[in-house]
């Protein structure tokens, strides 16, 4: 819905009349004098009032949807159409029950480009139609105006057609020149339109009265009733060429109305398909449809608005020229004011920026550096305590009794389960602390090698492990080692408990990321926890359950990082896990080209 001044205003989207000015000096040019210039304008669109219906439009594929559009619309085979009764010639119905006029053609271009055919809904008054639009009991609506009360229940499209909204008096009316002389006055308008909202808000010295059609209102007008109808160019003029009248249209309301297409709100995923069906009509297919339905005679028309239209251009263009060119100076300098002000608040954010960096990094620095002083610091109590633990059970051993060795080699295991957390801390710590060297590394080689290593001299039968191919990486030989022995160690013991244990790695590229995985059939995880996988001292299990120190999983996603890549879960309860993380393509090969073979063959490890 837009307020504007009217014979400006393009009728139709895409273009009967452009509203840029200089097109329309170059029109004035073409078409002066004055009084030539209206009498063309209506023989030139009276001329093309027999254009041919849609059988004639332009032949073309359909729209070019993506999968998930097109699998919406193959769940959706029933769409629901509803449109505005009684709107000649823009919405109405033929003989048949179809629907029929401007509102006709376009739905029947949608459904072609789209391949797909709407469910016209019986015809009703136009509040009944919104209601039902409420209720979900129709799906679209096609040609209305979109409203702040419109968007509570509905989606709306992009602006399909504008139309101009003009006010029809009797002939012989004098004192009415613009809307604004019909302050006071009685003015049918049709109930429930954008219109009857525009002109109850905009305009409320006008005493209205709601019609339920066109054809009414304006037998309201000729018998005397009201003073006035406020409509639309199209169904005024086709009322006035159509049934005997002595009314003329007096004035420009002023108003455009940007007529679209509604969807119910809980189907927003029809809106972006619509929109690309709008989007392929051409300006051509709107030519066609305005000229087909829109009767520009000279019947019915007060000459003076024309001429003094055309008289009045060249003064008011001339004047709106010299205006906009000073408007546009002082708007282009307020923007390059505001660029100047913008660029200095971005320097400033910048430094703040790098300031905060650098106490960031050395808050970092300092983390790491405390995490290996402290971790490193405890390893000389913690290997006293077992010495003295080793020279306690060799000399007092055969003196203590059960309950005592029992107590004895709860030390013992506590210790060893202290030192494993240290030796962990140290590698998180680690991490950061030293220069990479990247190389070109075998991912799959890696993944064998730490497998075979962890399963060696173990009673336990191995579980079956599956390398399928994989992309070689630019990496951190050692940093990744670790990485598959967090990963396969963790796979390896929480598939302790299944029968035929199983462990599958593999990957692949995608887009500038090349992905790797580690699979496993084991005892999985809820999903509802996966962000606390990768923390610090995080454990989704017992110890009872599961030996542990919650922090393997955290410098994997540590080394990932550093790596420039990503790391993540997916699992259930039961069924096993999956962990993923990424690496870089790009970013990591310094213009180095990878070697030839870039894969490795799929291979079994019983």
């Amino acid at each position: 819905m837009r307020n504007t001044a009217w014979p400006y205003r393009s009728f139709a989207r895409g273009g009967l009349a452009i509203s840029f000015w200089p097109l329309t000096i170059v029109a004035l040019i073409l078409t002066v004098p004055a009084s030539l210039y209206g009498v063309r304008l209506l023989q030139t669109h009276g001329a093309a009032n027999h254009e041919p219906g849609i059988a004639a439009f332009e032949t073309r594929q359909g729209v070019d949807l993506t999968a998930s559009e097109r699998a919406w619309l193959n769940a959706h085979p029933n769409i629901r159409l509803a449109t505005v009764p009684d709107w000649e010639p823009i919405s109405m119905r033929d003989g048949a029950g179809g629907l029929s006029g401007i509102a006709g053609d376009y739905k029947n271009l949608i459904e072609r480009d789209l391949q797909i055919t709407f469910s016209l809904t019986p015809e009703v008054p136009w509040g009944q139609a919104l209601n039902k639009a409420r209720r979900r009991n129709v799906d679209v609506l096609i040609l209305l105006g979109k409203t702040a009360a419109r968007e509570a229940y509905l989606e709306f499209t992009d602006i399909l057609i504008d139309l101009p909204y003009v006010v029809i008096a009797s002939a012989d009316e004098k004192s009415i020149r613009s809307v604004s002389d019909l302050a006071g006055r009685r003015v049918s308008v049709r109930a429930n339109f954008v219109s009857h909202e525009w002109l109850a808000s905009e305009h409320p010295a006008i005493v209205l009265f709601p019609s339920n059609s066109t054809s009414e209102a304006l037998q309201d007008v000729t018998r005397g009733k009201v003073d006035a109808f406020v409509g639309t160019l199209p169904d005024a003029l086709h009322s006035i060429s159509h049934e005997p009248s002595n009314l003329k249209i007096a004035a420009s309301a002023d108003f455009t109305n940007e007529l679209r297409i509604g969807v119910r709100g809980d189907w927003p995923e029809l809106v972006p398909i619509l929109n690309k069906a709008i989007a392929r009509i051409t300006h051509n297919e709107h030519r066609r449809i305005w000229n087909r339905w829109v009767p520009l005679q000279n019947r019915g028309m007060d000459m003076r608005i024309v001429y003094g239209m055309a008289a009045g251009f060249t003064l008011v263009i001339t004047s709106m020229l010299v205006y906009r060119n000073r408007e546009l100076r002082r708007a282009y300098a307020a923007v390059d004011r505001k660029v100047a002000e913008r660029t200095k608040e971005l320097e400033e954010m910048e430094a703040d920026l790098e300031v905060n960096l650098a106490r960031l990094e050395a808050a970092n620095k300092a983390l790491e550096g405390f995490s290996y002083s402290v971790s490193h610091d405890l390893r000389v109590p913690l290997r006293a305590i077992g010495g003295f633990i080793n020279i306690l059970e060799a000399d007092y051993g055969d003196r203590l009794d059960g309950e005592g060795k029992r107590l004895l080699n709860v030390v013992i295991k506590s210790a060893g389960k202290m030192e494993t957390l240290i030796d962990n801390l140290l590698d998180f710590s680690r991490v950061r602390r030293n220069e990479m060297s990247l190389t070109w590394i075998n991912m799959g080689d890696i993944a064998k090698s730490v497998f075979e290593e962890m399963t060696a001299g173990d009673e336990r039968k191995p579980p079956e492990f599956i390398v399928n191919p994989m992309p070689q990486a630019m990496a951190d030989l050692a940093l990744m080692r670790q990485v598959f022995a967090n990963l396969i160690g963790n796979a390896i013991k929480f598939t302790a408990g299944v029968e035929q244990p199983r462990i599958e790695i593999g990957g692949g590229e995608v887009d500038n990321e090349t992905n790797y995985y580690v699979k496993d059939n084991g005892a999985g995880f809820e999903m509802q926890y996966a962000h606390k996988l990768f923390g610090v001292f995080q454990r989704l299990h017992t110890e009872s359950e599961f030996q542990g120190t919650g922090i393997g999983l955290a410098i994997v996603q540590r080394i990932i990082e550093y790596h420039g890549g990503r790391v993540w879960a997916e699992g259930d309860v039961g069924r096993g896990a999956t962990f993923y993380f990424t690496l870089p393509k790009a970013s990591l090969t310094g213009g180095v080209s990878a070697p030839s073979q870039l894969t490795e063959e799929k291979c079994h490890v019983a």
